[in-house]
């Protein structure tokens, strides 16, 4: 289901970590991965020296190799402007199925990853992103969890919307591919009911429970 992936890098230790897992989306059906590295345009002048441009290829083509040993047909893109725009526009442009962005790390300028760019690619997405956890420790950069598993166990949280049932046709395309446990989780927003609608609190906790049952239902069989 997600044939052709984009990898945002920053050719930081944590985009490193990155590549060096993409392996376990193979199990999702990915063959070709999209390697994007995007310069903002007021540092693009600097990426024209050749020296810099000459570090900055280099350590794309040793991120390429990683991921090409792991089964994927790798090409990469290098690309001026608006980061999150930019991301999101090739994906769309490249029909690229998954995006996959680290949450932490530090560019080669210095600048924290998340801090802005994978934050502004989730809330202007337009295809799935896939958040990698990375964690720092003393000695280096490394996944949050360093055995993970696309497909071990995932926790689904929905509030019902159109929104959420989309998102819920990827997880019951998921469970096909051996999704071991799926959780499926609803939050009350306790602003919403309390104090005016304590009184039907007994009402929306049995229709949000049969949404959940029937939920449960519609993955019995692939999950």
């Amino acid at each position: 289901m997600f044939e052709r992936i984009l990898v945002a890098t920053d050719m930081s230790s944590a985009s490193n970590v990155i590549v060096n897992y993409l392996g376990e989306l193979r199990k999702l059906g990915a063959k070709e991965c999209l390697l994007v590295q995007c310069i903002k345009a007021r540092e693009s002048a600097a990426f024209l020296i050749a020296q810099d441009k000459e570090i900055l290829m280099a350590a794309m083509e040793e991120q390429k190799k990683i991921i090409e040993r792991q089964g994927f047909i790798v090409s990469t893109e290098v690309a001026i402007g608006t980061v999150h725009t930019e991301i999101n526009r090739i994906a769309k442009e490249k029909d690229c199925s998954l995006i996959v962005i680290g949450s932490h790390g530090h560019s080669l300028a210095g600048e924290i990853f998340l801090g802005g760019v994978a934050t502004n690619v989730l809330h202007n997405a337009v295809k799935p992103v896939l958040l990698m956890r990375i964690k720092r420790t003393k000695e280096g950069a490394c996944l949050q969890c360093e055995n993970w598993s696309i497909n071990r166990h995932i926790l689904f949280p929905t509030d019902f919307s159109q929104n959420a049932d989309l998102a819920f046709s990827y997880l019951k395309e998921l469970g096909k591919t051996g999704i071991e446990k799926v959780t499926l989780l609803h939050i009350q927003d306790n602003s919403k009911i309390s104090p005016y609608l304590d009184y039907k609190l007994e009402e929306f906790n049995r229709i949000d429970r049969d949404r959940l049952e029937r939920m449960k239902d519609a993955l019995s069989g692939v999950v």
